[in-house]
């Protein structure tokens, strides 16, 4: 079955900016994916401190309680097209660079 993507559990995203265990996981995902052409999805990330962290070590995506909880379809569906008509009040769900 092909894929495009390599989830990172969020039991290695947690403390991932304290926890060089965690951390050492993460970048070695990471690294895995890029080898094989792969995007990296953070699951879990609850903190702006590991949110940095995944950024700095080239995580694509990220997922958690920090962006979004989570909510019915319809939900996200006005807030896309309240983003969509210029008012930007969409949680973040991806990671910047």
């Amino acid at each position: 079955m092909p894929f495009s993507e390599l989830k990172i559990d969020r039991s290695y995203v947690t403390n991932c900016h304290i926890d060089r265990v965690n951390a050492g996981i993460c970048e070695t995902i990471v690294e895995l994916a890029r080898r094989f052409g792969l995007k990296t999805v953070a699951e879990g990330i609850e903190t702006t401190h590991e949110s940095h962290k995944l950024q700095g070590i080239g995580c694509d995506i990220g997922q958690g309680y920090l962006f979004a909880k989570p909510m019915p379809k319809a939900q996200l569906l006005a807030i896309v097209r309240r983003r969509l008509m210029g008012h930007h009040a969409m949680p973040r769900t991806a990671l910047a660079h």
